[in-house]
């Protein structure tokens, strides 16, 4: 029996990213399996019976189910307390910050800012779109007939699957709206200025291993947050609407110092890659399905050799 985490995750899934960057800012050892959200694996029967959310990540650790990015986190604080905490007491002043901004960070409605950029031709974006207005729809759609199926199929999941459908209905029908999208990118602008504010008070900058960050000399679960978001704006094109360019320097001084940083090299440099988002995800996906199960670890080894062979011939994405 295993005794390390296994967090199931997805590469371009921007929670994901909180999650293993938080194993890797607590060093904690842990095994990963994909999850291929792009082809509806969050959905399969064996998924839902895990998560009724229909969501990653989650982590299974000695009988231990944990749910929700921010509760692994809290969870990791709790099987490393010998180390720095991500989350500080919030009667000091340093813990009083992180909750701040924790709770700052975490009113930026991610989601709709991400679907709505791909969505709407007047969020201005500098990158290319990786997809049309049809194929996000599609993106949506073809989960919700494949768990109408499956809600008619197991009537002991179909509780599961109706909450599941209405959820992402909900979703879809915010996603379509113009203006909520756009006031979500308000809303991230005014959390972006109060946090330039709040760098710009910061003394001195530190290498890429130490402080201070923002909100102590350790690197917080609110730095996970900043991160993790600046990083999903950089990866959409919205650096240069939000912080790049001299717009905030602060904010592009430690986002450019934190890509640095070892964690978050382990944790996030794929999820800046079309290859290891989207491609890499769907071969392994489907030569899991083309072969049978006796030889399936052979051809996801040999998936994982060709990956690494000719991945550095792949164009990357540049923030």
């Amino acid at each position: 029996m295993y005794s390390s985490p296994l967090l199931y995750h997805a590469e371009s899934s921007f929670y994901s990213q909180r999650a293993r960057l938080g194993f890797e800012e607590k060093r904690v050892p842990y095994r990963k399996k994909l999850v291929n959200i792009q082809l509806g694996e969050q959905v399969e029967p064996w998924f839902i019976r895990l998560n009724p959310h229909g969501e990653v990540p989650i982590v299974q650790h000695n009988k231990r189910l944990i749910i929700d990015s921010e509760a692994i986190l809290n969870y990791l604080d709790q099987i490393t307390p010998q180390a720095p905490s991500l989350t500080p007491d919030p009667s000091t002043d340093d813990g009083a910050k992180v909750k701040h901004f924790k709770s700052l960070l975490k009113s930026v409605e991610i989601e709709y800012i991400t679907f709505g950029t791909m969505l709407h031709p007047e969020i201005e974006s500098t990158k290319k779109r990786f997809f049309n207005p049809a194929q996000v729809r599609a993106k949506f759609d073809q989960p919700q007939k494949v768990m109408q199926n499956y809600a008619a199929k197991l009537p002991d999941l179909r509780g599961m699957y109706e909450g599941k459908i209405a959820r992402t209905q909900a979703l879809v029908n915010k996603i379509l709206d113009l203006k909520y999208c756009m006031n979500c990118l308000q809303r991230c602008d005014e959390v972006l200025t109060e946090i330039e504010e709040e760098l710009s008070k910061v003394k001195g900058q530190g290498s890429p291993e130490e402080g201070p960050w923002l909100c102590s000399e350790n690197f917080t679960i609110a730095d996970i947050y900043l991160a993790t978001l600046l990083h999903r704006i950089a990866f959409l094109g919205l650096g240069q609407r939000f912080f790049t360019g001299g717009k905030r320097p602060n904010l592009e001084a430690y986002y450019e110092r934190v890509q640095k940083r070892r964690s978050f090299h382990r944790a996030c440099s794929y999820s800046g890659s079309l290859f290891w988002m989207w491609v890499y995800p769907n071969m392994v996906y489907r030569l899991k399905r083309s072969f049978p199960s006796i030889v399936g670890m052979g051809v996801v080894g040999l998936a994982i050799f060709a990956a690494f062979k000719y991945s550095d011939k792949l164009k990357m994405i540049k923030f």
